[in-house]
């Protein structure tokens, strides 16, 4: 199992006067982690650490209690609240089962979603990942999509297909999340069956 960290984006050259080269290695840091990771590790980003107690606290909760804060159930995303726990030891694991990417305490991660690629044409993809626990410990995640509207269209942007041309078909976006929360609820008995953002890419033949 091979073990490495995923790139690290320091902002805080951002939160004073000069510092342009902690900046540029800040900027080349980000282009790295979407170019070639798909997902990317922010310190030094002025949110409070001790934001993780507050929480620890709402977790803590029944969940009925949780559910009342929850937004509407109609929702693209719908909220949810979960305890789960894993017997895996990594931290962080993307692409291959066989390499792991620990994440630094206090780190926020930033995955790039299907749609960035979609939209980039592939210059900026987006990682298969998933996140697990030590063992015998908890792990609380508290996950924010910052996502497009249902009802909007997404394909790759002129600026991106003038070289190679699309290379994914248009689509609407609730109709893919659509797709993906029925997986979800009705997994597949192959994997070759699983839809991912590829079910939109057009085929060499085409």
């Amino acid at each position: 199992m091979t073990n490495s960290t995923i790139p690290t984006v320091d902002l805080s050259p951002f939160f004073c006067e000069g510092n342009e080269e902690g900046k540029n290695k800040a900027r080349k840091m980000l282009s790295q982690g979407c170019s070639e990771y798909g997902v990317f590790q922010v310190v030094n980003h002025g949110v409070p650490l001790g934001l993780l107690s507050t929480l620890k606290t709402f977790f803590a909760y029944p969940a009925e209690e949780k559910h009342k804060i929850s937004p509407d159930p109609l929702a693209l995303f719908p909220a949810c609240y979960n305890q789960s726990r894993d017997k895996l030891k990594e931290d962080f694991f993307m692409c291959s089962p066989s390499t792991t990417y620990n994440v630094f305490p206090g780190a926020i991660v930033v995955n790039v979603g299907d749609v960035i690629q979609v939209l980039t044409n592939n210059k900026i993809m987006s990682a298969t990942h998933r996140v697990v626990s030590p063992k015998g410990r908890t792990r609380l995640s508290l996950a924010y999509n910052y996502n497009l509207g249902g009802n909007t269209w997404v394909e790759p942007l002129s600026q991106f297909t003038q070289e190679t041309g699309p290379k994914y078909r248009g689509y609407l976006q609730k109709e893919y999340v659509a797709l993906r929360l029925k997986q979800k609820a009705h997994p597949p008995a192959r994997n070759e069956d699983r839809i991912s953002i590829d079910y939109y890419a057009i085929s060499a033949q085409e």
